[in-house]
């Protein structure tokens, strides 16, 4: 979709409604056909390994739903699969590497729409969840 979607901005950023109409209109692979890499490269329709079968999925008009609890998203991500949501973004985010991100310092910056697939608590209760850029 980063390659392809051109309506949006790669890896520049981009806006909720556009990408929702790119998945209804002209889907996307899978990520085992064409992993998430973090650069902006060419828009083909083959899988990263040749002999892998490409194939589009869709997301199926009508199904655009906003939820606004937890329990809404995680009903969704266990019955439907993967949502897409969107992050208040701060500077610290940008030395964020691995592990459950908590703010630390930093101001605001914007937003960034990721995709939610699932979630957990850590050791002290703590919700988080589990997101893909």
């Amino acid at each position: 979709m980063i390659n392809c979607d051109l309506e949006n901005f790669g890896c520049g950023g981009g806006y909720f409604i556009p990408a929702i109409d790119f998945l209804a209109t002209e889907g996307t692979c899978s990520n085992k056909c064409k992993p998430y890499w973090n650069t902006k490269n060419l828009c083909t329709f083959s899988c990263d390994q040749s002999n892998d079968k490409y194939e589009k999925y869709y997301c199926k008009p009508g199904t655009f739903k906003i939820h606004t609890s937890i329990e809404e998203t995680q009903h969704e991500i266990y019955n439907n699969g993967p949502v897409m949501v969107g992050l208040v973004v701060y500077e610290d985010l940008y030395n964020y590497r691995s592990g459950v991100y908590e703010y630390t310092a930093g101001g605001y910056i914007g937003g960034h729409a990721i995709r939610a697939f699932g979630w957990g608590h850590d050791e002290d209760g703590f919700l988080y969840w589990i997101l893909q850029n």
